[in-house]
């Protein structure tokens, strides 16, 4: 005896199931280390400002005196 029709609506077709995603294989810990190494965290890094001497994120503009690359771009804070 066979089984149902194709176009007939079995028991299972009425549930619907998710599956999840399974690796294929196992991620080696070489691997594993690997994709991890950028998640370490870093310690920011600070330049010496070559006018007031204190220390400044590079590529940020010093809000105490308003300069970027030796250049005024804005107005002094006199609150800091």
């Amino acid at each position: 005896m066979r089984g149902p029709a194709p176009n007939d609506a079995g028991p299972r077709d009425s549930v619907k199931v998710e599956i999840m995603a399974v690796p294929k294989r196992k991620v080696s810990k070489s691997r594993r280390g690997n994709r991890r190494a950028h998640d370490g965290l870093k310690q920011p890094t600070y330049r010496e400002d070559q006018t007031t001497g204190e220390l400044v994120r590079p590529h940020h503009v010093d809000l105490k005196t308003g300069m970027y690359r030796g250049r005024q771009v804005l107005e002094p804070k006199d609150s800091f």
